[in-house]
């Protein structure tokens, strides 16, 4: 509204139900509560930010893909959230940023001594159901952060077993601006038999070892070794030293390595933390640990041998020059699955989420409702966000349990497990809880 010679910034917030509308006032950028509470205890009101142009936020949801941090209205930093778990007090302070802090994550406690808490990716796809058009739109963004100009070839790398498939996610969406030289592997606890290792170790988890493995392919290990630019991809960066690990492991490798760039949805690292970093959102966090609490969880060496037909061997873990191809078969048969029904729940095993993901967009291409989520070997206390667990089998080392998390409760028509080749009996346990077909993604 004209006011003088000054435009008046007025605040229109339309809808009757105060669930709905604070949460939709918080992705424009409006603490609506806390407004609320300031004018009821007398104290001034904080200055809100003119905004260029009006917000109009919907109740389909906040665009990743398109949110521009150079124009969209960044909300005001949040009040200290705080959660009171079993394993300590956590106190999470999110910094200035166009994506509420709480629409990208949640928190759970972790049954681990070295780290108590976890934070829970509500854009990810592994802990909590996630449509695939909101991983896209994730993926989209967080590429849309990195520079365009990195030296190339440019090879991204996911973190296992979280970030496998955001890592794929992100390398194939960095390559679709444009790039042509984007290459991609990932990190596994599951080496190939006979694969060349570069080991490093993830100190904060149950199972600390992973590792590299360098192409075994000739034309795909002479491409890497060519690479300048590496991106490391994590979901959420809390001291950041994983990546820095990965970096110094594979930097032998790489004669030509000019830039290292590490990606993540969530950067957590204090101020001062080394080496350059693209973010969604950027917060802090204070942990104070429950003397009183132990873990029961066993921890692990962390590596199992994947022997001959087992795993996908080029789907990730050896290296691939180019985005994962859907295979006719998988899609037949999942179509097959479904059969006239409108919805499906497609769930991922350990490493092998990035497959569940591209599937899952070509069903929604279809007209389906999909929704996506994947299995962890990661040992997680019920409790915040997490609201149920199934326990079964890592597919490929019957002695490591494996969990499916917030995935009981109401049956999905129709419920895909994707698995992978040589998987074993273990997540046929899951499997049968969730009253799923076991889908075996074919090697590509």
């Amino acid at each position: 509204r004209e006011s003088g010679p000054e435009k008046t910034p007025y605040i229109l917030e339309i809808n009757a139900r105060a669930a709905g509308g604070v949460c939709l006032g918080l992705h424009a950028g409006v603490n609506l509560p806390w407004l609320g509470i300031c004018e009821a205890l007398g104290r001034p009101l904080p200055d809100l930010q003119p905004l260029q142009e009006a917000a109009v936020v919907t109740r389909s949801g906040w665009d990743l893909a398109t949110a521009d941090p150079g124009t969209a209205q960044v909300a005001p930093a949040e009040v200290p959230n705080t959660y009171v778990l079993p394993t300590g007090r956590l106190v999470v302070r999110s910094r200035p940023s166009p994506w509420p802090l709480t629409s990208v994550i949640d928190v759970a406690a972790r049954d681990n001594p070295r780290r108590g808490f976890l934070f829970v990716s509500r854009l990810l796809g592994k802990h909590l159901p996630v449509t695939p058009a909101r991983m896209a739109a994730a993926h989209a963004a967080l590429a849309q952060r990195l520079p365009r100009e990195l030296p190339g070839p440019v090879l991204f790398v996911g973190l296992a077993e979280t970030a496998t498939g955001l890592g794929a996610g992100v390398a194939e969406a960095y390559a679709a601006g444009g790039r042509e030289d984007v290459l991609f592997s990932h990190t596994t606890r599951h080496p190939p038999v006979g694969a060349d290792n570069l080991a490093f170790e993830e100190a904060h988890s149950h199972a600390q070892a992973q590792v590299l493995c360098w192409p075994e392919r000739e034309d795909v290990a002479a491409r890497f070794a060519e690479a300048r630019s590496l991106v490391v991809v994590d979901d959420e960066l809390s001291t950041g030293r994983t990546a820095i690990a990965l970096a110094d492991a594979l930097a032998p490798r790489l004669p030509a390595l000019q830039r290292v760039v590490t990606a993540s949805l969530v950067d957590m690292r204090p101020d001062d933390s080394p080496g350059e970093v693209v973010a969604l959102v950027r917060a802090s966090f204070e942990f104070e640990p429950n003397p009183g609490w132990s873990s029961a969880a066993r921890h692990l060496s962390g590596l199992s041998e994947l022997g001959a037909g087992q795993g996908l061997r080029r789907a990730g873990r050896l290296g691939r020059l180019g985005p994962w191809p859907l295979p006719d078969s998988l899609l037949n048969a999942a179509l097959d699955r479904i059969g006239g029904m409108g919805s499906v729940r497609v769930i991922g095993t350990g490493e092998c989420m990035h497959p569940a993901f591209v599937l899952g967009r070509a069903l929604e291409g279809r007209g389906l409702r999909v929704t996506l989520q994947a299995t962890t070997r990661s040992p997680i206390l019920v409790g915040g966000a997490i609201a149920s667990v199934i326990t079964g089998a890592d597919p490929f080392d019957e002695r490591v349990a494996h969990f499916i998390y917030n995935a009981s409760g109401a049956p999905a028509p129709v419920t895909l497990v994707l698995a992978e080749p040589g998987a074993g009996p273990g997540i046929t346990v899951i499997a049968e809880a969730l009253g799923a077909s076991i889908l075996v993604v074919p090697d590509a």
